[in-house]
C-alpha cells in the first residue's frame, strides 16, 4: 500500500506543476479521474498478488489450514480496499492544498502522507483481523463489494493508454519490490537475530527508516518534475541540476538524525549519546547518498525509455532504502557497541 501511495504522490505532485491536474476539489482534468482509476485498480491486484504469496506460505511453511489461509486473504483484500478510501482523498486534498499555499507537493506530500497511511493502514489491519475472527461473511462481502467497483473501473478505462501505461509499469514495479522484499527479509531476519539493536537505536529505528525513504521520495519527486518541465536533462551529468535540491534534502535529513539521538537519549538516558550520535551520523553518511544515487538512477533509466518515473521511484526507493538503512544500522552497530 505504501508503494501505491507513493506512486500517487508522486504523480499528483509531477502533474499539478505542469497542469495536467488542476489544484481544485471539484471539476478536475480527465488524468486526475484516471489517475485515480489506476490507484484502485491497482491496489486490487497489488492486494491479490500479496494474498497470493502469504498464502503460499502460510500453507507450505506455518502449515496454515484452508480456513485460514483464505481468512488471510480477505483480510489483506479488505484492508487495502479501505485504505483507498481513506488514504487516497488524504493524499489529494494535502497535494492541492500544499500547491495553492505556494508550497512544492513533491516535497511536503509523501513526507506527511507515508506517516499517516502508516497509522491508518494499522489501524485498519487490527479491525479487519477483529472483524473477520467475529464475522468473516462481512468481510468477504466488502471484497465482493470491492471488487465489483474495480471491475467497473476497469470495463471504463480499458481502453485508456494513460491507465493502461500506469497498470503495465507498476506491475513491473511491483515484481521488482516483491523480490526486493522476500530476499532482503530472509536475510535481515538472520543478521537481526544474530547482532541484535539496541533498545536506543530500536526507539528510533522506524524514524530513522522512514527519514530516508522521504529523502528519496522527495529527491526523486522533484527530479521527475524537472526533467518533465526541461530544466534538467535525463542523465547523470544533467543531475547537476539538482545538486542544490540534493544537498538541501540531505542537510534536513542528518539534522533529523541528530536530533533522533537526543530524542532517545531523552528516553534512556545520556550516557549512550556519543555513540548513538556517531552511530546515526554514520548511518546516514552512507544511506542517504547511495539512495540519491539510486534515485536519480532510476529517474535517468525510465525517463530514456519513455516510461514515467514516478511509477517507479517512490515504490522502488522506499522498499530499498528500509533494507539498506537496516543493514547500515546492523553494521555500525556491530562496529560500534
Amino acid at each position: 500500500r505504501g508503494a501505491i501511495g507513493g506512486m500517487y504522490a508522486g504523480r499528483l505532485g509531477t502533474a499539478l506543476h505542469i497542469g495536467t491536474i488542476k489544484p481544485t476539489i471539484r471539476g478536475n482534468t480527465r488524468e486526475s479521474s484516471t489517475l485515480l482509476s489506476s490507484i484502485a485498480t491497482l491496489t486490487l491486484l497489488s492486494g491479490l498478488v500479496l494474498s497470493a504469496v502469504t498464502s503460499l506460505f502460510l500453507y507450505l511453511f506455518a502449515g496454515a489450514t484452508p480456513q485460514e489461509v483464505l481468512l488471510s486473504v480477505l483480510i489483506i483484500i479488505a484492508t487495502m480496499a479501505t485504505s483507498v478510501l481513506m488514504i487516497s482523498p488524504i493524499t489529494f486534498l494535502i497535494s492541492v492544498y500544499s500547491f495553492r499555499k505556494g508550497l512544492d507537493p513533491d516535497v511536503v506530500v509523501y513526507p506527511i502522507v507515508s506517516t499517516v497511511a502508516d497509522v491508518i493502514i494499522t489501524v485498519f489491519y487490527i479491525v479487519m483481523i477483529k472483524g473477520a475472527l467475529a464475522n468473516y461473511l462481512m468481510i468477504a462481502i466488502a471484497d465482493l463489494f470491492y471488487v465489483s467497483i474495480v471491475v467497473v473501473v476497469v470495463l471504463r478505462n480499458y481502453k485508456d493508454a494513460e491507465y493502461l501505461r500506469t497498470i503495465r509499469e507498476f506491475m513491473i514495479t511491483l515484481m521488482f519490490v516483491s523480490i526486493i522484499v522476500n530476499i532482503t527479509g530472509l536475510a535481515l531476519e538472520g543478521f537481526t537475530k544474530r547482532i541484535g539493536i539496541p533498545r536506543e537505536v530500536f526507539a528510533v529505528y522506524p524514524a530513522v527508516i522512514d527519514t530516508v525513504g522521504d529523502v528519496g521520495a522527495i529527491v526523486g519527486s522533484t527530479a521527475t518534475t524537472k526533467i518533465i518541465l526541461g530544466l534538467m536533462a535525463p542523465s547523470l551529468r544533467g543531475a547537476r541540476a539538482h545538486s542544490a535540491q540534493i544537498l538541501n534534502t540531505w542537510a534536513a535529513s542528518l539534522i533529523l538524525f541528530i536530533a533522533y539521538s537526543f530524542v532517545s537519549s531523552l528516553l534512556f538516558g545520556f550516557e549512550h549519546l556519543g555513540r548513538l550520535l556517531l552511530q546515526l551520523v554514520a548511518v546516514n553518511i552512507v544511506v542517504v547518498p547511495l539512495i540519491v544515487l539510486v534515485t536519480i538512477g532510476i529517474a535517468v533509466l525510465t525517463s530514456s525509455r519513455g516510461w514515467n518515473p514516478d511509477n517507479f521511484i517512490t515504490p522502488i526507493v522506499s522498499v530499498l532504502s528500509d533494507s539498506l538503512t537496516t543493514f547500515a544500522i546492523l553494521f555500525v552497530v556491530y562496529i560500534w557497541r
